[in-house]
């Protein structure tokens, strides 16, 4: 119950975030390179999904329009990201891939040195807010349906133009009432539950 609260959260602050980014802009400061306060307990933000999450916006090159480095260089936008001619980190702010393993203070790098996630700005932004450390913990995988594979606990089934659409745990992803179900060896969240056991065994 406590992780499904923490990524409604992380849902919600993402909403949140766009509704103000539409209002007004607002800037961050640069990170000041101090860890958080010690002796406070750590937020955890378990960050879902599939390709989008697990990172598709190119670092670079600079020369390329729309890359990290065009944007920082070029355009000058989100200067909190770099520091003269190096990226920044947050010291405060702590990224862990649980897939595969790795982590790191974040810092555009942080995910695989080559791509970004979602995880650069939603961390850069709840280290700027929160004063205790704070872990953003991504377990994603890409090519998956937020629909069937990621279908989260609770999900009910539901039936539209003749054909049902599977509910959490259901299988196959649809079918016609009346007419044989095609089997799979796989069911509706399956990749939710793998991906929630991965990011509870790296906490």
């Amino acid at each position: 119950m406590r992780h499904r609260i923490l990524a409604a959260l992380a849902l919600m602050i993402a909403f949140v975030g766009c509704a103000m980014a539409r209002e007004k802009r607002i800037d961050l400061p640069q990170p000041d390179d101090k860890p958080s306060a010690a002796g406070k307990p750590i937020q955890v933000f378990i960050l879902m999904g599939q390709s989008n999450m697990v990172g598709m916006g190119d670092i670079g090159p600079e020369t390329a329009k729309g890359t990290l480095t065009h944007l920082t260089r070029i355009d000058k936008k989100f200067p909190w990201l770099v520091d003269g001619d190096k990226w920044t980190s947050r010291k405060d702010v702590y990224y862990h891939d649980a897939r595969v393993k790795k982590g790191a203070p974040l810092s555009p790098t942080a995910n695989n040195g080559n791509a970004i996630g979602p995880e650069l700005g939603f961390g850069y932004v709840m280290g700027h807010v929160l004063d205790e450390p704070v872990l953003v913990l991504k377990s994603c995988i890409g090519n998956r349906s937020l629909g069937w594979d990621l279908l989260p606990p609770g999900s009910k089934s539901f039936t539209c133009e003749g054909k049902t659409y599977a509910g959490y745990k259901d299988t196959p992803d649809s079918w016609v009432d009346g007419q044989p179900k095609k089997e799979v060896k796989w069911y509706a969240g399956k990749q939710y539950d793998d991906d929630m056991t991965t990011a509870t065994d790296a906490l």
